[in-house]
């Protein structure tokens, strides 16, 4: 898997590169965002930042729909990087290289010893102009997670310039997803959908279509006995994320949730 740094100029067109673990795959296809491949690094929680999260000015609200503006991962990283416990922007002393449009980030977390990854044209990939409450980076991708005012949080998937938006709902620790949304940098906002009522919440309670859960997601089966309900199949599947370093894989997880509480 480590292969030597002279491969990284032959690699660099690609997009996005670990510095450490260079790989000869391309980016993930945005067609492959449905079930496809990733990357590494890090852990989110919801509940690591504050609870309450006021819309912020970023927000489009002339229209009758809320919406979010969209923006370029070059423009937001640099003035979000302070709001990242494991993320830091490293500067580079080589010179002829534009670090604006291609950044060099470097991860560490207790889990997992420090990488660098190189992200060639962040100007090109798609970013939500909200503050995040974490961020994970991978060898093909990044993850974010933003706060939207005080009831809605938005997970984030991105690979080969596409976006995969969620639309959650906090319960205890975790995160229901209800809407999704894909877009790209010809987007220029997320019209904001507000959360389901009681109903989807009185779904967590009942007790869960195993043959359905299945077919959403097969692993699941291997720990069937440990769920019996809907709301612990969507436990289960929100504590798998933390160990998934694949974007494709944590869009599977994510669309599995949603399909559990519709």
């Amino acid at each position: 898997m480590n292969e030597q740094t002279p491969k990284i100029e032959q690699q660099e067109k690609k997009g996005w590169i670990n510095l450490e673990q260079v790989k000869a795959e391309s980016a993930v296809p945005s067609d492959q965002l449905e079930s496809g491949s990733g990357g590494s690094t890090g852990a989110f929680s919801p509940s690591d930042k504050a609870s309450s999260v006021p819309a912020p000015d970023t927000v489009d609200q002339t229209g009758a729909t809320p919406s979010i503006k969209v923006t370029t991962l070059a423009e937001w990283l640099p003035r979000s990087i302070s709001r990242l416990d494991d993320i830091q922007l490293l500067v580079p002393s080589a010179e002829n290289v534009d670090f604006k449009n291609n950044l060099l980030v470097g991860v560490s977390t207790p889990m997992r010893d420090a990488q660098a990854f190189l992200i060639r044209d962040a100007h090109k990939f798609p970013a939500l102009d909200l503050e995040p409450v974490s961020m994970r980076v991978f060898d093909r991708g990044y993850s974010v997670v933003y706060q939207y005012g005080e009831e809605i949080f938005l997970e984030t998937y991105a690979g080969n310039r596409v976006l995969v938006v969620y639309q959650c709902m906090k319960r205890d620790d975790f995160l229901i997803p209800y809407s999704r949304t894909k877009i790209t940098l010809k987007d220029k906002a997320l019209p904001v959908v507000d959360p389901p009522g009681s109903d989807c919440l009185d779904k967590l309670k009942k007790s869960v279509d195993l043959e359905a859960l299945q077919l959403l997601y097969p692993p699941a089966l291997r720990d069937q006995k440990e769920i019996k309900t809907v709301q612990d199949a969507i436990t289960w599947l929100f504590e798998k994320k933390m160990f998934v370093h694949d974007v494709g894989h944590l869009v599977k997880l994510s669309d599995a949730a949603m399909a559990l509480v519709r």
